[in-house]
């Protein structure tokens, strides 16, 4: 996905946002936004999806604030909303009539999982009784390719499940437990090191998801989304070899779309940010279960702040 018209004021408002989260130095803001809008300057006119662009913009931030993890205690506080709900989120799978059913449902609450974010413009999140986030996803599910996603997990042998953020990876524990009942092996990386609120190994450790998971790796870098370049061996030897790979989240779609198409690519997410909406011709807000088409990634260029 390219860069839309409205991701430069996102990068520069959510950014702004982080360093607000990062000190209260006044010097210190002042020269990190002045190191975002080089960050900016520098790369709008290089072919960068705005998710590479977020990375350059927090390392910035991280340097010049001294602050390693500005989202620490966000994603504590995701993961302990997450956990507090899973019972119900277990039984919402269960109640499913057969296991093609308790399969979408399960990637239904992978999906309601990636609304747990903070800090998308235009986009605001606050602590909802999970029954009706189920029933909002169910209702606003505008692509919904899960039939086809179980016949491709039947056959895989390996699937990687790609984590978005904290919280989140709690409600992904189903969807690893389901993924592993229908016979495919189930890897889980997370990122090496804090980035936003994306899920790290303490988080996957404190979801339970080393637990269920048949293994979980990092890949390597604390970057948004997908960075061949700055990846370790261990995770694009995994990324290369799955039969399959479930991305998680806005990020990952950015970046894995710049990527030579593969029909192996699977995505869900909640499409928070009105131009990764537009890139998907569905509206803000809905949720995607999504086999990559090559008609979509052909005719679709868009791009989001985060």
């Amino acid at each position: 996905m390219k860069l839309g018209f409205e991701c430069p004021s996102c990068l520069l408002s959510k950014g702004t946002r982080i360093i607000e989260k990062s000190t209260d130095d006044p010097t210190d803001r002042a020269e990190a936004i002045l190191g975002i809008a080089d960050v900016l300057h520098e790369n709008m006119r290089t072919g960068a999806t705005a998710a590479q662009i977020s990375t350059l913009r927090d390392r910035v931030i991280r340097k010049v604030t001294g602050n390693p993890d500005p989202y620490r205690l966000v994603k504590q506080a995701s993961n302990a909303y997450a956990i507090s709900r899973l019972h119900r989120a277990m039984e919402y799978v269960e109640s499913g009539l057969d296991r093609q059913e308790k399969f979408k449902r399960a990637c239904i609450c992978a999906a309601v999982g990636n609304a747990v974010e903070f800090d998308i413009e235009g986009y605001a999140f606050q602590n909802q009784d999970l029954d009706r986030l189920l029933d909002q996803a169910e209702s606003q599910l505008r692509i919904d390719h899960t039939d086809r996603l179980c016949g491709l997990v039947r056959r895989a042998k390996q699937t990687l499940l790609l984590a978005d953020n904290a919280g989140e990876i709690v409600f992904d524990t189903i969807l690893a437990r389901m993924l592993k009942q229908l016979g495919t092996r189930v890897l889980v990386a997370v990122k090496e090191s804090p980035i936003l609120n994306d899920a790290t190994m303490s988080d996957a450790e404190s979801s339970g998801m080393t637990k269920v998971a048949d293994s979980v790796l990092t890949t390597g870098n604390d970057c948004v989304g997908f960075c061949r370049s700055e990846s370790s061996r261990e995770f694009l030897d995994a990324y290369e070899k799955a039969d399959l790979v479930i991305a998680k989240g806005m990020g990952y779609l950015e970046t894995l779309t710049e990527e030579p198409l593969s029909a192996r690519n699977a995505f869900i997410l909640r499409a928070k940010c009105r131009c990764v909406a537009d890139y998907l011709g569905v509206d803000q807000g809905s949720y995607v279960i999504w086999l990559r088409s090559k008609h979509l990634a052909a005719t679709k260029s868009a791009g989001t702040g985060d």
